[in-house]
């Protein structure tokens, strides 16, 4: 809860940054990249949420509403975007518990399939960058800027340090990435899938798992041909 929260100030943080026109001063990565738009196209299911989990999130929602002067609405529909499309983030593999969500709005466009031919995988790019906490009450310029203000004449151009709010105990740069690879031979016209959970689990589990986490009846070949099978 407290990483879907913080994932939430991050979001609007970069959404401010977007309309700002502000830019990181560093290689773009190869690939696509998201926007804030691509988070507001994906679906909220807040409205099919149970009354015990909109009580369980009432006092992050209020903290959030004092806080941002968003609707609650807003608010939570925004955190059912992330808890219904978010990925866990791994330090090692996903045996363990994850350490905190990650949102990739572009990979969460990826259908579910329990016999998927792909694979959503988060790496690091070896971002190397310098952070520093920076006061929440204090102006941020853009980075451009902050180095014209430095540069000399015939001096190297500095890499200017990277500045953060205090909430974000973790730069962006480790978990920034993911890449979707295929993990078997497609062919051509099929659609490209990922599994949203663990597909060894049994097609009753995996049904489950599927319905009370992201609002729908898997109906993939796998699990109609499982279902068959039992009966």
């Amino acid at each position: 809860m407290k990483s879907v929260a913080k994932l939430v100030v991050l979001l609007l943080w970069e959404k401010q940054r977007e309309q700002a026109g502000l830019r990181w001063d560093r290689p773009e990565p190869q690939g696509l990249t998201s926007t804030f738009d691509h988070v507001q196209a994906l679906e909220s299911h807040y409205h099919h949420w149970p009354s015990s989990e909109k009580k369980e999130w009432r006092r992050i929602q209020q903290f959030l509403h004092a806080q941002l002067q968003l609707e609650p609405d807003e608010i939570m529909h925004l955190v059912s975007r992330i808890e219904s499309n978010g990925f866990g983030i791994y330090l090692e593999n996903k045996v363990s518990d994850p350490i905190g969500r990650a949102l990739f709005p572009l990979a969460s466009m990826f259908n579910h399939d329990c016999n998927n031919n792909c694979e959503a995988e988060q790496y690091t790019d070896n971002c190397d960058d310098e952070a520093q906490e920076i006061p929440a009450d204090q102006k941020i310029e853009p980075l451009d800027k902050k180095a014209s203000k430095k540069k000399k004449k015939n001096d190297a151009e500095p890499r200017p340090k990277l500045y953060y709010p205090p909430v974000f105990s973790r730069p962006r740069g480790g978990f920034r990435l993911m890449q979707i690879k295929s993990i078997r031979d497609i062919q051509p016209g099929e659609a490209l899938t990922i599994s949203y959970i663990d597909a060894s689990l049994p097609v009753a589990a995996r049904r489950q798992q599927l319905l009370s986490e992201y609002y729908f009846e898997c109906q993939c070949t796998r699990c109609l041909e499982e279902t068959t099978k039992k009966r």
